[in-house]
């Protein structure tokens, strides 16, 4: 969802994955920033005192410098000037907004982008602003990406609820807001922009734009870089480029088997962002996490992520990413819409999401329960499924795929569907399904039992009745 995912990078954190931020449909455009085209008033709470700031003429936003804690404190906008070949050369930073508390973080848009569009969360009541999400265009190409600054609380909303883009032909030249000992209220200033055609030096265009993308792999890295890069040019989306740090992100993260339980006190993988178990504030990147007992390789894992498209419809979209909490959101073969009842899509669309270009993966030996099993995250940069309950996102990022390829349903299904299943916690046994019969035993954890369907409705048949699927160790993703 990770996205921020896991095949819940898509998770209600997945989160998708999540995970996390703003995209704005645009096209590219450079040049000097003339009188700003597009100017939102700002939006929030009142403050002590209002002020708006303007890039000096030549630069573009390009990022923020904050104080943020259970709020937004401080910041203050970061501006760069666009070189001849659309790399960022001088930088600047206007002037200190607010007041002193919350620690520090700061945020650019990286190597050849600046900003175009702004999002918000807001505190109760709107009385402050809680993250700032900054959305990121190439000056060469149509590249996008995002970035979130400031604390959000576990369980927030994932998606900014002020959305402030620039129109086409325009990019920030700055923010105007209202100020006190926090950050009341924002609104972008946006400029004209036309994009660069480079002459000589080097481009900022997208990467991985060509060829497979997965040069001097192999191993697991080969095949489920390749395996990406297959599904992907079934939609007709540029393939992805293997990153060695985004791969060594997902080595640290799977190396800890990091878990958690969910209110029913079911045990799930987490996610590394600060919405799942992770504590890195900066954490940019989406995920995907599957895991699948007793093994699973890496092109099994691709394929589980890759089969949510039997579910998903292209003609009216929805993000539907799978729970931080929710360990069972997809079981057994996700290639068969029957294990998925909960419709969980956002593994697949972060595996298709046309603005991600960077990709990254390992896999480690962790234990459920006391089931055993193999544990993948992927890590994805740009982080997919970013924003996209707004209208026409997803149908950008996830187009349908070329007419004449075979739906994945198609392509195989399982042959060696699981036939047992440990029992991750004592559980009570039924005589019919849907937890209205009769109690006829107690499983305990541990336990090993032959297990020959699951229904929709999440009730499976074991060897001596019926019990609820959260207690099982199947082979799925959350």
């Amino acid at each position: 969802m990770t996205t921020r995912t896991a095949a819940d990078t898509t998770s209600p954190n997945q989160i998708a994955i999540v995970s996390m931020i703003l995209l704005v449909w645009l096209t590219a455009f450079h040049s000097i920033p003339a009188l700003a085209a597009k100017e939102y008033a700002p939006v929030g709470g009142g403050g002590d005192s209002s002020a708006r700031d303007v890039c000096p003429a030549g630069q573009f936003l390009i990022g923020m410098r904050v104080r943020s804690g259970a709020w937004m404190d401080q910041m203050s906008i970061t501006c760069g000037a666009i070189n001849p070949d659309g790399s960022i050369g001088t930088q600047s930073n206007g002037p200190t907004r607010g007041g002193n508390g919350g620690g520090p973080s700061q945020g650019t848009c990286g190597a050849g982008k600046i900003v175009s569009g702004l999002g918000m969360l807001f505190t109760e009541g709107n009385r402050q602003v809680l993250t700032i999400d900054l959305n990121c265009r190439s000056t060469t190409g149509s590249d996008r990406s995002n970035f979130r600054l400031g604390q959000e609380p576990p369980g927030f909303s994932r998606f900014p609820t002020e959305i402030q883009p620039c129109p086409n032909g325009e990019a920030a030249v700055g923010v105007q807001g209202r100020y006190g000992r926090h950050v009341n209220a924002l609104g972008l200033i946006c400029g004209t922009f036309a994009q660069v055609v480079p002459g000589t030096g080097p481009g900022t265009g997208s990467t991985g734009s060509t060829g497979t993308g997965c040069a001097g792999l192999s191993g697991d890295d080969l095949e489920m870089c390749t395996e990406h890069n297959t599904y992907r040019a079934r939609h007709g989306v540029a393939p992805l480029t293997w990153s060695t740090e985004l791969a060594n992100n997902a080595k640290a993260w799977v190396a800890g088997c990091h878990k958690a339980k969910n209110a029913n006190n079911d045990e799930y993988f987490c996610h590394q962002s600060p919405r799942g178990c992770g504590t890195d504030p900066n954490y940019r990147y989406g995920e995907n996490l599957s895991f699948g007992w007793p093994s699973r390789t890496a092109k099994e894992a691709a394929r589980q992520w890759y089969c949510e498209s039997n579910v998903y419809n292209f003609d009216n979209p929805s993000p539907k990413l799978a729970g931080e909490d929710d360990s069972g959101s997809v079981f057994g073969d996700a290639c068969n819409p029957a294990n998925n009842p909960k419709k969980v899509t956002g593994h697949f669309t972060q595996v298709i999401w046309r603005a991600t270009t960077k990709l990254g993966c390992a896999k480690n030996t962790c234990s459920q329960g006391q089931t055993q099993g193999t544990l993948w995250a992927c890590e994805y940069d740009p982080t997919g499924n970013f924003n996209a309950a707004e209208p026409g996102v997803l149908a950008q990022n996830v187009p349908k795929p070329i007419q004449g390829l075979a739906p994945m349903m198609a392509l195989g299904r399982s042959t060696s569907p699981q036939t047992n299943t440990s029992i991750i916690s004592d559980v009570d046994l039924y005589d019919i399904p849907g937890g209205v019969g009769r109690v006829i035993g107690i499983l305990r954890q541990g336990q090993i039992l032959r297990l020959y369907e699951c229904k929709a409705d999440d009730w499976c048949r074991v060897e001596g009745g019926w019990v609820w699927g959260s207690f099982l160790v199947r082979s799925h993703i959350h």
